[in-house]
Formats: structure tokens, sequence, C-alpha cells
């Protein structure tokens, strides 16, 4: 970290720069070296493909119904780096608070680097690590960590969690976790703890399966309460999507787990009202009707199909779309193409981003490749030929909603 550089900028720069090497050794050690004390017996994880951030959403809402204070760690963040690191009465992170805690951190890093130094922090842990520091500090009920891409080997492991959930489980960075079903259930089932209560949301039969064996071997219990959605008044909920009731089950079922003989079933219904998390499912104009939702992979681009033909059956659908090149864009856009007019592929400018140049070769309707610069006006300009009864979905990677925003001067 040169002088005229800071903290921010430092892990901006290692972000991409390095592969994932699949151990804890190395956050466990920097962990114990900043002698935290979490408290395990309040502590959640939640792991999934799909609907890791919304499920936390709703569980911080409803234990917030129920007079708790929770601290919660997601990611990705969407604008800001602050928007990882939550605590009820304070809600994100001060900035320069977040800057004291990653200098310190880096020292600490500095100092296990000297002595291994083929070791790399990764730009992930390093968030987790400042998120439990300052957690650390803090008066809580609580703590809900989302888990990154895994879970037997997600940075978010090595703390022994009383309560788990896994909300799905599909076909996503098959290069790290496999490249099958029973592989990824496998790993993402490696968050199971001895003794632990463990909830499931949307999880197929074969995925459940490998959970259940990882259940026995851990001697955890998952905890499954029968529950009818139909009893709760989840009407006029900011989460939209049809795939939200799939994450409010999930969340339920951890509330019911966590909070035992005082869950109140209009704390819950409360909660619920007041969830929110950006980019799922979101409107966020109505003219032209715009739709921003981060559907990353198959599963979520078909999530987000069926929810779109639902409430839109009559208009005119363009999509604007950019993805990773890790991620199985071949299949996600077959999707696009089975409900799109008119696709926009985005040039992301970043060397994890698929070329849009690939992406229109292998469309199979009208498509059109634009830089960043006023995506959003250029789309509306395309929209006229559809008489104005067309909607816009900016969808795929969380970084094409971070740059149309920056780029359109809504920062």
């Amino acid at each position: 970290m040169t002088k005229k550089s800071n903290i921010f900028d430092y892990l901006y720069e290692q972000r991409f720069k390095k592969g994932i090497v699949p151990t804890l050794d190395r956050i466990l050690e920097i962990y114990y070296a900043l002698n935290l004390q979490i408290d395990t017996n309040k502590l959640i994880t939640v792991a999934g493909t799909n609907g890791k951030g919304s499920t936390t959403a709703i569980l911080t809402s409803v234990l917030e119904a129920h007079d708790k204070k929770v601290c919660r760690f997601n990611s990705p963040h969407l604008y800001d780096i602050t928007e990882r690191f939550y605590f009820t009465d304070i809600k994100y992170i001060n900035k320069k608070k977040l800057e004291k805690i990653l200098i310190k951190i880096k020292k600490t890093v500095d100092n296990y680097q000297n002595t291994h130094p083929y070791h790399f922090i990764t730009f992930f842990e390093y968030m987790l690590l400042a998120a439990l520091m300052w957690f650390d500090s803090l008066d809580y009920d609580y703590i809900i960590l989302e888990v990154g891409m895994g879970g037997r080997f997600d940075a978010t492991n090595i703390l022994d969690a009383k309560y788990s959930a896994i909300t799905s489980i599909s076909l996503d960075h098959i290069s790290y976790l496999g490249d099958s079903i029973e592989k990824i259930a496998f790993e993402k089932a490696g968050i199971i703890k001895k003794n632990q209560l463990v909830s499931t949301g949307n999880i197929s039969n074969i995925a459940l399966s490998v959970i259940n064996d990882v259940v026995k071997e851990k001697n955890a219990y998952i905890y499954s309460p029968k529950i009818n959605i139909d009893e709760f008044n989840i009407k006029n909920i900011k989460l939209k999507g049809k795939y939200q009731i799939y994450n409010i089950k999930t969340a339920l079922s951890l509330s019911l787990s966590i909070l035992n003989n005082s869950f109140d079933k209009n704390k819950f219904e409360s909660g619920i009202k007041t969830a929110y998390w950006p980019a799922r499912y979101e409107k966020i104009s109505e003219t032209p009707i715009i739709i921003r939702d981060v559907a990353h992979n198959q599963e979520g681009m078909l999530a987000l199909k069926e929810s779109l033909l639902e409430d839109y059956p009559k208009h005119k659908k363009i999509v604007i779309f950019s993805v990773m090149k890790d991620k199985n864009y071949k299949e996600m856009l077959k999707i696009i193409d089975s409900f799109s007019d008119f696709n926009i592929f985005v040039d992301l400018k970043m060397e994890r981003s698929l070329s849009p140049k690939i992406l229109k070769d292998l469309c199979k309707i009208e498509s059109e490749c634009l830089l960043i610069d006023n995506v959003i006006n250029d789309t509306k300009k395309i929209g006229e030929k559809f008489n104005n009864d067309y909607i816009i979905i900016i969808t795929g990677s969380i970084f094409l909603m971070e740059k149309i925003r920056i780029e359109n001067g809504k920062t």
C-alpha cells in the first residue's frame, strides 16, 4: 500500500488478483491473532446458491420486530462497501470506522505474511474479519453471516454457529464447488456443525439427501416445522417476486428455531413488511417500468422469467444484461431469449466479465451491444419502437447494477 493510496484502494486492487485456495487455516490464524471473542451461541450462518441476501434481510427485520439487536454481514455490496456491515442501532458502519478496522487488520495480516509469504488473504476474508471485529465491540443479541460462494471452505465457516440455513442449491461456481448438484450440496452442507439447528429452503430431494447425510454425521438437527404460509399476512411487502416465498419460509423456520416460545406471529408479520433487499425483482421506475434483479445464474434467471411473465404478460421486454465469464452464460442466455423482445449487452470493462460481443453472437433475438455511458437513455430510445408498451429489465451481474447507477448520475 503506497502513501498516496488508502486501505480501500489497496483491497480493491487485490480483489481479483489472486485465485481462491480452499482452506480455513489462513483466516483462522488471523482471527485468533486479532483476539476476537464472538459468541457462537448467538451466531447464525446462511448459505445457498440463491436467496441468501433476501433471507438474511427478512430474518434481520423479524428479529428486530421481536426487539432483538442484530449484527449482519452480507456480500457483495451493491453501491458502497459499508453495505456489507449492519447493526440494528447504527444501521451501516461509518466508513471512517471501517477504515480504521481494516488498517488494524492489515497490520496483523502483514505480520502473518512475514512468516507465511505465500499465504494470500482474500478481499472476502478481509471483509469478514472487519465485520467480526466491529461486531465484537457491539452489544448484540444475534449475528447473521451470509456465507460466500460455498460453505465448507468459506471464511464464515471458521466459527461454530448455533443456527444455520441453506436456502437453495443449483449449479453455480462449478469450477470451485463441483459440476453436480450432489457435489455442490456437499460443499454448502459444510457449514453444518455438531448439534446445530439447521433450516432448509427450496432444496431438491437430491440435494436434501446429501444434506441429511451431513446432518446425521454431525449429530445436527434439521428444523422443519409444519408451516402454512397462508396463515400469515404477507401482502404488501417490499420484497417482490414469486421466489421470495421460499426465502420467507426459510426465514420463518429460522425465526421459530431461534426465538422458540417467544416467537410472535404479529411481530413476524410486522417484521417481514419492513424487510428490504435491493435489486431483487425491484421496480425502480414507473415510466417506463424498470425492474432490476441480480439473477446471476440459471436458477435465478428462471425465477425472474416466471415473475415477469405472470406480472407483465402483455408488455414487450427489453433486457439489459451482463455476466461474468465463470457463469453458465449460455444457459442463462437461452432463458433470456425465451421471454425477451430485445437484448442489450453491456461492456463492464472488467477482466472477469464476459465480452458483450460473445453474447450477441450467441443471441437468437434482436440485440445490441452498448458501452456503459447512457445505457438507460439509449434503451428508452429503443423502447420507442414498441409504442411505450414495454418494460426494461436490468439483470445479471451485480456489477452491472453499480455501473449503470454511477454512469447515469445516481451515486
